[in-house]
């Protein structure tokens, strides 16, 4: 239709890219796991298929969503380059998607990853929340925690710092 905008999702790019031009700043996970990066790393040497990571691009970096893990097995496995789907966007375009990987698949995340990306979806605004369950299980179901997780008082205190506070001193809090 002619003056309307699709309202579509943007298909990625797939492409080759540098693993030395990747900004791997941007993670939801607490930490990763050395055990799960060998074992990748393994598979690479022999020559087993991985799907393609998943990077944001601006313009002036190319952001890491979601692929952490892979990325440094690649890198242990004396790669140059990895697949990936590029999608445009930036920094916050990545930490949101960030949130919602591996909830259905890849290394398994632990309570504190699943409490950590309810934080940081607060921190980027990505749901208001307003302390109604409908909010909490919204919550929940972008970040892939469990409600009670969504709902817990450090959730609560996030919301309610993130609101109060400039981002700097918002950002403090988040335990890591």
């Amino acid at each position: 239709m002619i003056g309307r905008k699709s309202r579509r999702k943007t298909e990625p790019a797939r492409r080759r890219v540098r693993i030395e031009d990747l900004s791997t700043e941007v993670r939801a996970r607490v930490a990763l796991s050395g055990e799960a990066m060998a074992e990748y790393a393994k598979a690479m040497v022999a020559s087993v298929p991985f799907p393609p990571i998943v990077v944001f691009e601006d313009g002036e970096a190319l952001w890491l969503a979601d692929g952490h893990h892979r990325v440094e097995a690649a890198r242990c496995a004396g790669r140059k380059v990895v697949r990936a789907e590029v999608y445009a966007g930036g920094r916050r375009e990545a930490l949101l998607h960030a949130c919602g990987a591996n909830a259905a698949h890849g290394v398994r995340r632990t309570s504190a990853d699943k409490r950590r990306t309810v934080t940081l979806m607060l921190s980027q605004g990505a749901l208001t929340v307003d302390g109604g369950a409908t909010a909490h299980l919204a919550l929940a179901t972008l970040s892939g925690a469990s409600g009670q997780t969504a709902r817990s008082p450090d959730a609560a205190q996030s919301t309610r710092a993130s609101c109060a506070r400039s981002a700097s001193s918002y950002l403090r809090r988040i335990r890591r």
